[in-house]
């Protein structure tokens, strides 16, 4: 993918190139096989969705008399509002995700010359009050709320690093409705941290147990040691059988393909 294949393996060539009469190029040998794989490491962050632009929402005026600082603030005031909507939600997984790049750039906000001049209160910013109080903008009164009045602190929901742990209220012995909100939380699940999240929530299944019940629910074993766990279609939100929690996956790794999880690699993902 990187355009590199004959730069990493100069002696991979499938054979002479020729240049006939007929003017149309080929290439004379005997191909002997492709390269050892070499699996590049899981994006544990990373989330497949469709790319979208960023709107500047109703907060933003189309204004000239709004300087470029007041149009940054207020962008970065409506990324605080989508972040208190997710938190109020407890829509932990995109928390976790959003909160490093937001408490950044709050930071950055916090270390402006805009800022700085009003004292490093943002309250104290007039014409950023002003949007908030006088034109009422939500975007302005978003980012102020982010901060304390009286000294400008940073507002503890926000300040405060989000709990990693994934939240999970069903019942304890459901296995796979555990891994499914580890799994969706950070993108990767080692059998050891299923195991553990498990017994802390009351759960009695060994290793064994765990792992049969996965791969009874289509899940697959991967990573280099085979010591992680994979559903065989990235998990989309868990849906409810009675009382029971269980995960979407779909058909590629069958009852054949699972009995022989730890020494067939057809349950692993291909980098190529």
């Amino acid at each position: 993918m990187e355009g590199r294949y004959f730069e990493l393996n100069p002696k991979h060539v499938l054979g002479e190139v020729i240049n006939p009469r007929s003017r149309r190029w080929g290439v004379r040998g005997t191909f002997t096989g492709l390269p050892l794989l070499e699996e590049r490491p899981l994006c544990s962050a990373c989330q497949l969705k469709p790319v979208r632009g960023v709107p500047l929402g109703p907060g933003v005026p189309a204004d000239p008399d709004v300087s470029a600082e007041l149009q940054g603030a207020l962008q970065l005031g409506a990324r605080v509002g989508r972040f208190l909507v997710l938190r109020g939600r407890d829509d932990h997984a995109r928390v976790v995700q959003l909160w490093p790049e937001l408490i950044t750039a709050i930071q950055d906000f916090q270390r402006s010359q805009a800022v700085q001049r009003a004292g490093g209160n943002p309250w104290k910013w007039a014409e950023l009050r002003e949007l908030a109080e006088r034109r009422r903008l939500v975007d302005a009164q978003h980012l102020l709320n982010a901060f304390a009045p009286e000294d400008g602190s940073l507002n503890p929901a926000i300040a405060e690093p989000p709990d990693l742990s994934p939240k999970f209220s069903g019942p304890a012995d459901d296995i796979v409705g555990q891994a499914t909100e580890l799994f969706k939380a950070q993108r990767r699940l080692r059998l050891d941290q299923l195991a553990e999240f498990h017994r802390d929530r009351g759960g009695a299944l060994d290793g064994a147990g765990i792992l049969a019940a996965l791969l009874a629910a289509d899940w697959c074993l991967d990573g280099a040691r085979w010591d992680e766990v994979l559903p065989a279609r990235p998990t989309s939100p868990a849906r409810t059988s009675g009382t029971a929690t269980t995960a979407r996956a779909s058909a590629p790794c069958r009852a054949t393909s699972r009995l022989r999880a730890r020494s067939d690699s057809s349950c692993r993902r291909s980098s190529l």
